[in-house]
């Protein structure tokens, strides 16, 4: 966000007077939240907007431990720390969940039977894991300048996973799909955690390549 401020100056001469006006900008930053980490955090907020403070911060606790929500947040610190943050993310995260994305409220509530965060089962993750790993490295090369080449992109990797593993796929749906509502998160659930542990696998493998 840019301010601007008129400083106005008199010049006095024997003969005249004139004004001149000197513009002065100020910058401000705003370190904000990226969207995707947003809805989790406003969704986490939710399911725990009623619970007392110790239980809340059992919940947080398990819930930044959680694979996916780790991946973020990592992500998330880079990018902070990159725009200039220099505070705590994770302080920072606690205070806008308990204080500004939960419902306040002063009057008593009934208690809200508590929906705990999906996750997939360890075995889906090796899964995504082994799949990405075999994917990237048959699909990387280093340049003359020793720069590494992937030629293959999360989306179309995404793409081989689902039909090679079709039947994995099938199976982990119907272990989770009784806890979802809306039958069409699971399918975006598969793809965003499929993306993060490629991000984070591409980074280790590149580790050790160069």
């Amino acid at each position: 966000m840019t301010t601007q401020i008129e400083q106005s100056t008199d010049q006095s001469t024997d003969q005249s007077t004139d004004q001149s006006t000197e513009i002065i900008t100020v910058q401000t930053f705003r370190f904000k939240f990226s969207q995707e980490l947003t809805e989790h955090m406003s969704h986490f907020a939710k399911i725990h907007q009623y619970d007392e403070r110790k239980d809340f911060k059992e919940s947080w606790q398990e819930w930044i431990k959680d694979t996916d929500i780790s991946a973020l947040i990592n992500e998330e610190n880079k990018k902070l720390y990159h725009q200039g943050y220099e505070g705590d993310i994770m302080e920072k995260m606690f205070k806008s969940i308990r204080y500004y994305y939960r419902v306040k409220s002063d009057n008593k509530t009934p208690t809200v039977p508590r929906k705990e965060y999906i996750s997939f089962t360890q075995n889906m993750l090796d899964i995504m894991d082994s799949h990405i790993k075999v994917k990237f490295l048959e699909n990387t090369t280093k340049n003359k300048d020793n720069q590494i080449i992937t030629k293959i992109s999360p989306a179309n990797a995404y793409a081989e996973f689902c039909n090679t593993h079709h039947a994995e796929i099938e199976k982990e749906t119907q272990c989770i799909y009784e806890q979802y509502e809306d039958k069409s998160e699971i399918n975006n659930k598969f793809k965003k955690t499929y993306k993060n542990r490629y991000f984070i696998q591409s980074k280790i493998i590149k580790g050790y390549i160069l």
